[in-house]
């Protein structure tokens, strides 16, 4: 990748936020779907000590009697201060709802009506 794509794909990976559905063709770790930062940055003890690193939102649960359960597995028990991390991620993932009828979708967070343009990627070029 030459120096311009490699500064094109960082910008556009962090405005791009992924609306989540059915949570099928987002990354749970990796793509920025909730809170301001993708998952492996924002706790990333968590990440590493996940068992399923490059799993969409789609596989880290389940759905039980029209109900969302999450369900995180781990390399190893966790300790008590990754416990707290945990507790953390959890109340996250709990304000965010899961919808099994619709699709992902990115969003572009430069423009007003959430769609990509070259121009609002350019003027982050600088």
């Amino acid at each position: 990748m030459s120096i311009v794509q490699t500064q094109v794909h960082h910008v556009f990976m962090d405005y791009c936020k992924f609306m989540v559905g059915n949570g099928s063709l987002t990354s749970f770790w990796v793509d920025n779907w909730i809170g301001d930062y993708p998952i492996k940055t924002a706790f990333p003890r968590l990440y590493l000590l996940s068992f399923s690193k490059s799993a969409l939102v789609a596989d880290m649960g389940r759905w039980s009697n029209g109900i969302w359960l999450w369900s995180l597995q781990w390399l190893r028990p966790l300790f008590h201060f990754e416990q707290e991390q945990l507790s953390l991620l959890s109340s996250l993932l709990e304000s965010k709802p899961i919808f099994c009828r619709k699709m992902d979708k990115k969003i572009w967070t430069l423009n007003n009506d959430s769609l990509f343009s070259v121009k609002s990627c350019s003027k982050m070029l600088g």
